[in-house]
């Protein structure tokens, strides 16, 4: 303020003549002052731009130029009519990580003062993202992909040879390529690496010939493309079509499956087709027996051709002639592809055989009747063919000599029946015993009656072991006897056994208490460890027994605990009966 009215000071005592002789350089005179005093005035009102604040800028989503605008936007805020290079000028500083921008004041601004930075962090390209690369063109493809890549996720202005630089590392048809920032880059830092795979096989030149319905497909073209790339998986290719179903070929049809190489398999690549072909039904073999039913003769052939491939019909896909409502021997069937079938082609023959009788087994005693041997043999075969009969079908030979043991048997179909063939013999064995008249007596629950039913049996039939009878009833599965009852256990002679018949029962009785007051005396305590240790007292006395805890087995007195105190076993009991009395203290 002082100089300015010094200046006005001066305006004020100037010589009168000469701004009247010269008017006009009394102008000018009056003239410089007054700009002068304007521009003092705007130098003084200079905005100081030290507290703008500038965040959150990348170069992601950025240029340049945009971040310039953006300083230009922020300065605006704080004093209009600003000039980039007139009145501010930027500077940045580089380092491996991030640029530094400094905006200042020229000293020839008259609008703005002071100066402000920012950072703004370089982008990491080591998140870059490029898939491998193979060998047979990575080259022609190379440039373009990182480029895309770093323009789009890390800085559209970034170039190559200005802010990164490709190195190769490369073998004979395979290596890696590092992507690196150059470190005076604006823009980027740090690398990345993408690997250049082995050239992919291309497995277009595949030809599968003669394939058909009902083949499996996958394991067909995985065998095949594995003779040329042994490594490859099923994850390598995706096969199609609309009769590829669940891996089968499901019906014919010319270069209708296609075996195409996944995009991300890193051995193969293109793709192939195949043509599927009709199966032949010809050499199919079915064993049709005399005596079947219609229909579970179709069930048969219906199964042969589920064998082949789903969904193949009867009536659609093939015919049955000569099929009777029951097969009858050398009776010919024949299935017949029809000429419609997407499926099957050609015809099979079956021819119904008789049932062979030679697998039949069967025991005979001595002591058999020959009229119960017959039907015996006549129901067994029967099982096989329900209409034979002695006489037509079969004869049985040596039947008198069923009482000598070890004698045979022979039972022969008739070459002319219609129902069977072969034969079979039987060996007579010696008449099993019968331990129906056994008994076994003063058996008491707890008692081990496993042993003693063998002795017992071996007494009349010596060579008998235990896998010659059962033993059903309360009895547990070491031989102990566990609940008492009148012929509460059964002893049976199994069906299969050489050596014993019919069976007999056994009855068990209760274990009695009233020999146990002698040896459980002075049991000392309160009122439940007597009870306790007196159950304990009486199953240590009546080992296997198993006497269970109050109310079940035992009575207990009402805890009016005498000297000498009785115990009673309960009427319900299926263990013990009796009573007796013990020592109290």
């Amino acid at each position: 303020m002082k100089k300015l009215l010094k200046l006005l000071a001066i305006i004020a005592t100037a010589s009168p003549i000469v701004m009247t002789v010269s008017c006009q350089k009394t102008k000018i005179q009056t003239t410089k002052p007054i700009n002068a005093i304007e521009n003092i005035k705007r130098r003084i009102e200079r905005k100081s731009i030290s507290d703008i604040q500038i965040r959150n800028v990348v170069f992601v989503n950025n240029t340049l130029e945009a971040i310039y605008n953006k300083i230009q936007t922020e300065i605006l805020k704080v004093r209009p009519g600003v000039v980039k290079d007139k009145d501010y000028t930027i500077t940045k500083t580089v380092d491996a990580d991030k640029v530094l921008f400094t905006v200042g004041a020229t000293s020839a601004s008259e609008l703005i003062s002071n100066e402000f930075s920012f950072e703004v962090s370089k982008e990491d390209i080591s998140l870059a993202d490029i898939k491998d690369l193979y060998f047979d063109t990575y080259e022609t493809e190379l440039e373009t992909k990182i480029q895309t890549e770093i323009s789009t996720y890390f800085s559209i202005e970034a170039k190559k040879d200005i802010d990164y630089q490709i190195i190769k590392q490369m073998t004979e048809n395979a290596g890696t390529i590092e992507v690196k920032a150059i470190s005076t880059s604006n823009f980027l830092k740090n690398s990345f690496t993408i690997n250049v795979l082995p050239a992919k096989t291309n497995i277009s030149t595949i030809t599968i010939d003669d394939v058909i319905v009902g083949q499996n497909i996958d394991q067909l073209v995985l065998t095949k493309i594995q003779e040329i790339v042994p490594d490859v998986t099923s994850d390598d290719f995706t096969i199609s079509g609309a009769n590829y179903v669940n891996g089968i070929a499901t019906s014919v049809g010319i270069k209708t499956i296609r075996v195409e190489a996944n995009p991300d398999s890193i051995l193969i690549q293109g793709a192939f087709s195949m043509t599927v072909e009709k199966a032949s039904i010809e050499n199919i073999e079915l064993a049709i027996l005399v005596g079947e039913e219609q229909e579970m003769v179709e069930d048969y052939i219906q199964t042969e051709m589920d064998k082949i491939a789903p969904g193949i019909e009867k009536d659609i896909d093939y015919i049955i002639t000569n099929l009777a409502d029951v097969t009858i021997s050398r009776q010919i069937i024949t299935v017949e592809a029809t000429a419609n079938s997407t499926k099957i082609k050609d015809t099979f023959s079956i021819t119904v055989e008789k049932v062979s009788i030679q697998e039949i087994e069967l025991i005979v005693y001595t002591d058999d009747e020959e009229d119960y041997v017959k039907t015996y043999i006549q129901e067994n075969i029967q099982v096989y063919a329900e209409e034979v009969a002695e006489g037509t079908d079969y004869t049985i030979s040596n039947l008198n000599s069923l009482t000598t043991a070890g004698s045979e048997i022979t039972v022969s179909a008739i070459e002319d029946s219609a129902l069977i063939k072969d034969s079979f013999t039987i060996t007579v064995l010696p008449a099993r015993i019968t331990i129906s008249t056994l008994s076994i007596t003063d058996v008491f629950v707890g008692d081990n009656i496993g042993e003693a039913i063998l002795r017992k049996i071996q007494t009349v039939s010596p060579r008998a072991t235990v896998n010659d009878f059962v033993i059903t009833g309360p009895i547990s599965e070491t031989g102990i006897a566990t609940t008492a009852g009148d012929e509460i256990i059964t002893v049976k002679a199994k069906e299969g056994s050489t050596l014993i018949t019919d069976e007999f029962k056994i009855s068990v009785a209760k274990k009695d208490l009233s020999d146990l007051g002698t040896t459980i005396i002075n049991i000392d305590g309160n009122d439940f460890t007597i009870r306790r240790l007196l159950l304990e007292a009486i199953n240590q006395a009546l080992p296997n027994v198993g006497v269970t805890s109050d109310d079940i087995d035992i009575a207990w007195p009402r805890w009016a605990w005498n000297t000498e105190t009785r115990v009673t076993a309960k009427a319900t009991s299926t263990k013990i009966i009796g009573t007796f009395i013990f020592q109290y203290i």
